[in-house]
């Protein structure tokens, strides 16, 4: 755990209740491009972004530590070779899917790691200004704001946006499901090679998959693509309100 520990839990805390307020239905239902969701559809897309994107302290820490060992297994060649025979498989069972889903698969830990550097920016304004020994106030967190550059942030709303356009594709999201599940399966039968927490780290990739198919999944493709293509301007907003606040 870093130094700053507490600078930053109230970070993600508060960046956490920011998306929890802007993706909340009564402000979802000012972008016209949400129209076709009912109230339970945009809270399932809330409850989407407060479980997997900005989770509870505990479960970000595990996430971090889950994804870190997945990072550390697909980057180690040696380790991989006994799910090689797997991944085979999987790529003669879905042809010329299994690319696009590999590149898929990079896309949702490049998500997640924009929110870090997003959250990195202000922890490390803040703690160039204060002590870690009390957590930040909610106005120095807001103040700190103004040093996420615009670039830094337009970074966080690609990456959003391409994690959702992720979720809603179907065929795609499937494809790189099944064929993690292949390989996770692989995992759990030869346990003495995997660690438990790369093994976990593969169940809750599967878990985030099976939700992600879910979210959209009796949705027309014309009736997500408006809400996916409406985030960048709730995104926008919420910047524009914060710097806004840092300025005042």
């Amino acid at each position: 755990m870093s130094m700053h520990k507490n600078t930053e839990k109230a970070v993600a805390a508060f960046l956490r209740n920011a998306l929890a307020r802007r993706y909340a239905a009564d402000n979802l239902r000012r972008y016209a491009g949400f129209n076709g969701l009912s109230d339970t559809q945009l809270e399932n897309l809330r409850a989407f972004g407060l479980h997997y994107i900005y989770p509870e302290w505990q479960d970000r820490c595990f996430q971090q530590k889950a994804f870190d060992a997945l990072t550390g297994l697909l980057g180690n060649p040696m380790r991989l070779k006994p799910l090689v025979a797997v991944a085979l498989k999987s790529m003669f069972r879905f042809g010329r899917h299994l690319p696009r889903a590999i590149t898929a698969g990079k896309q949702v830990i490049q998500a997640f790691e924009a929110t870090r550097s997003l959250e990195a920016t202000i922890i490390n304004t803040l703690a160039a200004t204060a002590a870690d020994t009390e957590k930040p106030s909610e106005g120095a967190i807001i103040e700190s704001f103004k040093s996420v550059s615009r670039e830094t942030f337009e970074s966080f709303v690609a990456d959003m946006t391409s994690l959702m356009a992720l979720m809603a594709d179907r065929k795609l999201l499937d494809t790189g499901y099944q064929m993690l599940k292949d390989i996770g399966a692989a995992m759990e039968r030869r346990q003495e090679s995997y660690e438990e927490i790369e093994r976990m780290g593969m169940r809750y990739a599967l878990q985030i998959m099976e939700e992600g198919l879910a979210l959209f999944s009796n949705l027309d493709d014309d009736v997500v693509g408006h809400a996916i293509a409406a985030i960048p301007q709730v995104e926008r907003d919420w910047y524009e309100s914060m710097t806004k606040h840092a300025r005042s």
